[in-house]
């Protein structure tokens, strides 16, 4: 079981960031250091997709507890590695697509399991959505692994119009 202890949101402007974690053990004086960046995009007129996210476990709530794994009365505890064991049988996935609410054109979700990043979906292993007119609308879900052989695979999310013009993705 991976257990996350403290999770902290901080907003951000758009702009690339440089993060460096330090871990020290009372046990041991010899720090452990991870560094890292991160690009924050600019908002766009466009519409955009955030990142995706794979969830770990993910409960149904009541209420509107302040909870920073809370999104759309879920409780979603994220994977703490993109590992999928034999025991498997779904990958639970979160994301979320920034539109214009006063735009009319439609817009589709389209999430897959591929062998290539941005490859053709395998084994009928899709979820297609149509998206409301809202300025954030979430894109959730779960996909069966029951077919899928063992490997290395992508999840991706495409984000497309009505004549299938791809606007965004993430894998």
């Amino acid at each position: 079981t991976q257990t996350i202890l403290e999770l902290k949101r901080i907003p951000l402007i758009a702009g690339e960031y440089k993060i460096t974690l330090t871990l020290h053990d009372l046990a041991n004086p010899a720090a452990d250091v991870y560094k890292d960046s991160i690009v924050i995009e600019s908002p766009q007129h466009n519409p955009f997709l955030s990142g995706l996210q794979l969830i770990d476990t993910a409960i149904m709530v009541e209420g509107s507890s302040q909870n920073p794994f809370l999104r759309n009365n879920k409780l979603q505890f994220p994977m703490c590695a993109a590992f999928m064991d034999e025991g498997r049988k779904s990958i639970q996935f979160y994301a979320e697509a920034y539109t214009n609410p006063q735009s009319s054109t439609a817009l589709f979700s389209h999430v897959f399991i591929s062998k290539k990043e941005m490859g053709a979906p395998i084994h009928n292993l899709s979820k297609n959505d149509t998206l409301t007119h809202a300025a954030i609308h979430p894109i959730s879900g779960s996909i069966s692994l029951r077919t899928l052989p063992s490997g290395n695979y992508y999840l991706n999310i495409v984000l497309q119009d009505s004549m299938n013009k791809h606007l965004s993705q993430r894998a």
